[in-house]
């Protein structure tokens, strides 16, 4: 019997080498389950069909993910931002039980759809949209179930601390965080950098001021509530640079909740509606007539009987009978008197003019909403007669504001801006002459001081303006019990810093107002009241009595009216 000889095996040895085996078989396995995750998680992140933002041509660089940098009024009070939230998916291949799922989510949201949820998770996608932008609460929620599949998506929500304040002004943005409306859209690839040409700021600083905008649209509600109207707008701008510090339109929304407001909410009176603004249009005919119509402050016409132009008449709301001059008729809004001087300007001058002052065109802002001037086509004499005072041509309130701000502010024309400049730019465009534009701002402070404007006299601040009441036009025709009444003013008068408008949709006249419900009894007070409240927030001082009866006595239109106006001479009795 032979004996078989070898090496011997030490156990010890052997079983090393197991568990070497082993760990490494384990490792392989471990390295696997790790590599698979990150390829779901982090590198077909890029490919999932979460990042659909993508631009078309793939380009991740310029890929939008939601976030939009913060807006700032001029102040630095944040009115815009961009927060983080949680938005809920599911991947439905890990759904094991859709239909309990399904139900438990209803649960949860009350809002969804549970069937359309159930036969979305039984479809085997990847993945299936939830609901987004979750609250802290719901997300705790969603976790406390337990349920496998169900996962979370960061993204941004934009929120708006002022809530309805500015609503017109920036807008709002849909689910995805794009622009929609206002300066969301507007500046939507300033905010959201798509294209490569654009840079992404770190913030948006606006020309707005918070607390003037809460003064404007307080008192516009007020007016607005206190003579039953229908709604109404305000405008609030730097008559040398165009900056406006304030644009409200009434009614307004909740940006928050877009899809509750009506398309009358949402509607943006001040940029998109165009009007027949009526009588405060006549500060522009007046312009026209004494820059192009050869026709002088002390030139008089003959306003003791209507016009009569073919089919039409021509009357005045409150007929004063009798031959006045340039500022008489400006004072007393006289139809009459306006549609003459008009005549001595002509058609093409008119319309020339009233092209230079933007009158043909949308107001060049940083806004989508921008209504487009209605002009008579062709235009023939009866228009010029009939735009002299502010009827067959209609236009928005920012255009009036605008324009008003270019007559007034020593004839250059402004260019309206929401959005702050880092160097602001001094308007070079010259409109009118400089002496022109000095006559108009003595008509606009003789019209408050001893005019139809009375009811906007805020002592000691030099105010000047324009009262305007326009019938609307309803079947074919003007509905005399459906105003529009507004207030067209500027100040200080000498040096105009501000341009101050405020419209009122069909007001109803009421006991304070002795039955009227004309512009110098709805919107000319609340204006009083705008520049009686923001006046100390933007460092206007007013000035004393005597300063202001010099400088009524020094205006050349004082010479002109007769003594009965007392403008100048007697200012305390006069008040």
């Amino acid at each position: 019997m032979s004996i078989l000889k070898g090496k011997k095996i030490d156990p010890l040895a052997r079983a090393k080498g197991r568990l070497i085996f082993t760990g490494f078989v384990f490792m392989l396995v471990f390295l696997a389950i790790g590599f698979r995750l990150a390829d779901l998680t982090l590198l077909n992140d890029k490919k999932d069909a979460r990042l659909e933002l993508l631009n078309k041509d793939g380009d991740q660089d310029t890929a939008f993910n939601g976030f939009r940098p913060p807006v700032y009024d001029q102040a630095g009070e944040l009115v815009a931002t961009s927060v983080e939230t949680k938005s809920l998916y599911a991947d439905a291949y890990l759904v094991r039980d859709p239909q309990k799922t399904a139900a438990e989510l209803k649960k949860l949201f009350p809002e969804i759809n549970e069937d359309h949820i159930r036969k979305r998770l039984d479809s085997n996608n990847r993945f299936v949209w939830i609901k987004r932008h979750l609250s802290p609460d719901e997300q705790y929620a969603v976790n406390k179930l337990g349920i496998p599949g169900l996962n979370f998506q960061e993204e941004y929500r934009r929120l708006y601390p002022y809530g309805n304040a500015m609503a017109h002004i920036l807008g709002y943005t849909d689910i995805d965080n794009r622009g929609i409306a206002g300066l969301e859209r507007g500046l939507d690839d300033v905010f959201t950098n798509t294209t490569k040409k654009t840079v992404h700021p770190e913030k948006v600083t606006l020309t707005l001021d918070a607390r003037i905008q809460h003064i404007v649209k307080d008192e516009l509600a007020k007016a607005i509530e206190k003579f039953n109207a229908k709604a109404g707008s305000g405008v609030v701008m730097n008559a040398k640079t165009g900056e406006i510090l304030a644009l409200a339109s009434l009614p307004d929304y909740d940006p928050h909740h877009p899809n509750k407001a009506s398309a009358e909410e949402k509607f943006n009176r001040t940029t998109l509606g165009v009007y027949e603004m009526g009588s405060t249009f006549k500060l522009f005919s007046a312009a026209a007539a004494l820059e192009e119509g050869n026709v002088k402050l002390s030139s008089t016409f003959d306003c003791r009987l209507p016009l009569k132009y073919g089919r039409f008449t021509i009357h005045d709301y409150h007929p004063e009978k009798k031959i006045m001059a340039v500022p008489e008729i400006f004072i007393h809004s006289s139809n009459i008197g306006h549609a003459q001087m008009a005549e001595k300007v002509g058609n093409d001058k008119t319309k020339a003019f009233f092209q230079k002052l933007g009158f043909y065109d949308r107001v060049p802002v940083e806004i989508p909403e921008l209504g487009k001037p209605l002009t008579p086509d062709p235009w023939r004499d009866i228009h010029t007669v009939t735009t002299s005072y502010g009827h067959g041509i209609a236009v928005s309130p920012l255009h009036l504001v605008s324009a008003a701000a270019t007559v007034l502010n020593g004839g250059f024309r402004v260019h309206p801006t929401l959005v702050k400049k880092d160097t602001v730019s001094v308007p070079s465009e010259r409109v009118i002459s400089a002496r022109t534009s000095q006559y108009l701002r003595e008509l606009m402070r003789a019209t408050v001081a001893v005019g139809t404007g009375k009811n906007a006299e805020a002592k000691g601040f030099l105010v000047g303006g324009k009262t305007g009441t326009s019938e609307k036009a309803k079947a074919g025709t003007y509905d005399k019990k459906l105003l529009m009444s507004s207030f067209l003013g500027a100040y200080p008068i000498n040096d105009p810093e501000y341009i101050v408008y405020l419209m009122v949709d069909e007001p109803v006249g009421n006991q304070s107002s002795y039955g009227y419900a004309t512009g110098g009894w709805v919107a000319a007070p609340a204006v009083k009241n705008i520049i009686l409240r923001m006046s100390s927030l933007l460092g206007v001082r007013p000035v004393s009595l005597e300063e202001e009866q010099k400088f009524d006595k020094s205006m050349a239109v004082t010479a002109i009216l007769p003594r009965e106006f007392n403008l100048g001479r007697d200012y305390v009795a006069a008040q």
